[in-house]
């Protein structure tokens, strides 16, 4: 018992005299929660966009199925922001029944004050009947 108090005694004398500092530490993990948000933030940005695309893909294949246009009469019809930055990459018709569209358009990432991730081309793929 004198033993552990002993013991005891010494640990609470050490964190005592420690003049350490927890400044450090508080910085590498202020570093490594900017770091995840900034991550966290740009695969969100990308995700949505590109299921945006697909979405979009989509219901081009739809219209084209459904009517006499192709896919760039659909982006006419559009009126989003989006759909003026989109281009064509596939747009065909394989067994006269099924039409495939593959819209692709270039994403940038959302914090435009980092320069380091260069604007990255993301594609959608949609397909009708």
């Amino acid at each position: 018992m004198r033993r552990a108090k002993n013991l005891c005694h010494q640990f609470s004398l050490r964190l005592h005299y420690d003049k350490g500092s927890v400044a450090p530490l508080g910085l590498g993990l202020a570093m490594l929660s900017l770091a995840a948000t900034l991550t966290f933030s740009a695969a969100g940005s990308l995700y949505i966009f590109q299921n945006r695309l697909t979405t979009m893909a989509e219901e081009a294949a739809v219209f084209e199925a459904a009517s006499a246009g192709d896919a760039n009469d659909y982006l006419a019809l559009e009126s989003s922001d989006l759909s003026k930055q989109i281009n064509v990459a596939k747009d065909e018709n394989l067994d006269g029944v099924t039409t495939e569209v593959k819209l692709c358009a270039i994403w940038s990432w959302p914090l435009a004050f980092i320069d380091f991730l260069a604007d990255q081309t993301v594609c959608g793929y949609g397909a009708a009947r």
